[in-house]
């Protein structure tokens, strides 16, 4: 068979469908990723056939736009703020709206990024048609899986990176699927993969879900000698992602816990995006800090995790079966950090708001809090019972066969 993969700009999202891809190739089925430009290369270092043909949303930079939009109510409205703000442009930071002159803020990457979308959506019905594929697999951001199996008659199947119900799936360009003359409703999902541990409840509205063990896989990466040692004391992983420094700028809250993981006397391991890591100064001698270091190949010696709420950090450390801390950023971190928290596993905190008390008392829990590492346990019991990837390539190949 062939499978076309098709993925958003956003790594962290698609990092779950790469086990799957191999799965379908080990089954000796052709399997072919269509994405932006800049993911090729992460693409075929993970062992799967890129097809750069889509356009590199710049989704940082909406972000950002809105913020300092959000920024701008807020002063019109006599109200006030702490957390650092960046250029909506260039990402460096600024001390407020008036440094950001009048023709600078970019609102007209709004429609840019809406033309490239569609440029994308073209493009990925265009290949689908040439490549002809048996099935489609898409992830929670890219509607032109959706699209180009609406259009090409091919079923489709999401592939859910957790925790993400099919309700909340990005469709992608509503001018797309108006120019194929297709409704671009939520119903056109009608087949998931799902790792999210079962008590946490996602809605998936009735449609037909395959639940699937999460398989960690978080990029190419060497382990260091040191990782496969025994830790002499507590290690606690700290995620500073590139989206989290690229949207918010440093955020004081993930330095707090830090610092309070070292006063402690336990090991802060940071990872950090290799572009980024000038933006933790002042942690030599307190902290390993690792550059483009995939989180799943530091799990199996972690403690216990501080994120900012990212899916694929939750997911993985839920599959590693370590209490977590997220302190959420995004409205979306935040919310998966709150679903995720309803197993008892983790606590979530309004990474810009929260109080150095609340920081400290949360990352204590980490260490001594026995109920956050049997509800841990918990979790890590049930992902680790479920069907692997390699046992989703039946039933797909059934899905595609009855198509046919």
């Amino acid at each position: 068979m062939r499978i076309l993969v098709t993925t958003t700009s956003w790594r962290g999202l698609y990092f779950c469908m790469v086990p799957l891809g191999w799965a379908f190739q080990a089954a000796g089925h052709e399997v072919r990723v269509t994405c932006a430009r800049s993911q090729s290369e992460s693409i075929s270092r993970a062992g799967l056939t890129a097809v750069p043909i889509g356009e590199d949303l710049d989704f940082m930079r909406l972000e950002r736009l809105a913020r300092f939009e959000a920024a701008e109510r807020r002063d019109a409205a006599g109200g006030t703020g702490t957390a650092a703000l960046l250029h909506p442009v260039t990402g460096e930071p600024i001390a407020g709206v008036g440094d950001c002159r009048p023709g600078e803020r970019g609102d007209g990457y709004r429609q840019e990024f809406a033309r490239l979308s569609l440029r994308g959506h073209d493009a990925v019905v265009e290949y689908a048609r040439l490549w002809r594929p048996d099935l489609i697999v898409h992830d929670a951001m890219c509607g032109e899986g959706v699209l180009a199996a609406e259009v090409t008659g091919v079923p489709s199947v999401y592939c859910s990176p957790g925790l993400f119900g099919g309700n909340e799936v990005s469709l992608g360009s509503p001018e797309a699927f108006a120019k194929y003359g297709v409704a671009r409703d939520h119903s056109l999902i009608r087949h998931t993969l799902d790792p999210t541990p079962v008590e946490i409840g996602i809605d998936h509205g009735g449609r037909s879900v395959l639940p699937v063990r999460y398989q960690p896989y978080n990029g190419p990466g060497e382990v260091p000698a040191w990782l496969s040692e025994e830790p002499k004391r507590p290690r606690i992983a700290v995620i500073v992602n590139r989206g989290t420094t690229g949207i918010f700028g440093p955020v004081p809250a993930l330095r707090r816990a830090i610092d309070r993981v070292v006063a402690l006397g336990a090991e802060p391991v940071v990872t950090v995006s290799r572009h980024r890591v000038d933006s933790l100064d002042g942690l030599a001698g307190e902290a390993r800090v690792l550059a483009d270091f995939p989180l799943n190949l530091l799990m199996p010696t972690s403690t216990a995790i501080i994120h900012h709420g990212s899916v694929s950090a939750i997911m993985t450390a839920a599959a590693a079966g370590i209490p977590q801390l997220a302190l959420g950023l995004t409205d979306d971190g935040t919310e998966m950090a709150r679903r995720y928290s309803r197993t008892g596993a983790g606590t979530c905190l309004p990474g810009l708001e929260a109080t150095g008390d609340q920081i400290s008392a949360a990352v204590d829990a980490l260490l001594t809090d026995d109920g956050l590492r049997d509800a841990a346990r918990r979790v890590r019991n049930d992902i680790s019972g479920r069907p692997s990837m390699a046992d989703m390539v039946a039933p797909l190949e059934e899905l595609a066969g009855s198509a046919r």
